[in-house]
């Protein structure tokens, strides 16, 4: 999937400023900026300005956050030569764990929902997913009424969904040693 990368319109900001009667001491200091330098470097376009502080200049300019970014689309194939203070790519950063914990809670329901894409397990499917064979799954819970179970032919089938219901609560009545 092709990313669009938005710039920020530097000469807007900056005019922008001057137009509420900011200076760029005050504007600093509204920021949080120890030193004017640090938000003069952003508005001259020699550091990159972070998402939430680009979110800060539109509240302190009253404008929405989208006007601060340039309107005009070039074609891939033209190449323009421009000053650092009129194009400036938007930084933004992310915090890695939350992105993996979001990755693997999403990743874990898909994973759930492709479980029971399968409607009924086989006696093969059920040794694989019970790690236990089939042996063993006939002399400790397969003869249980409450078991759901379908003979279809010479051929066991088991409803995957209820088959893991009886699964959980059959283990929690096992004596724990």
């Amino acid at each position: 999937m092709k990313q669009k990368v938005l710039k920020v319109d530097l000469v807007k900001i900056k005019k922008l400023r001057k137009e509420h009667n900011l200076s760029l001491e005050e504007m600093a200091k509204h920021l949080g900026y120890e030193s004017p330098n640090g938000y003069y470097y952003l508005e001259i376009g020699r550091g990159k300005f972070p998402a939430e502080t680009l979110a800060r200049v539109s509240e302190i300019l009253k404008v929405p956050i989208t006007e601060l970014f340039l309107k005009m689309k070039l074609p891939k194939w033209q190449k323009i030569k421009v000053h650092k203070e009129v194009f400036q790519m938007l930084s933004v950063q992310v915090d890695k764990q939350t992105i993996e914990q979001q990755f693997h809670e999403e990743l874990r329901k898909h994973l759930n929902e492709i479980q029971y894409r399968t409607v009924f397990w086989d006696m093969k499917m059920l040794c694989q997913q019970t790690c236990m064979s089939e042996p063993f799954i006939k002399e400790q819970f397969f003869f249980d009424p409450r078991f759901p179970k379908f003979r279809v032919g010479r051929k066991w089938l088991f409803p995957a969904k209820e088959t893991e219901d009886f699964l959980i609560k059959w283990l929690k009545e096992q004596p724990h040693y």
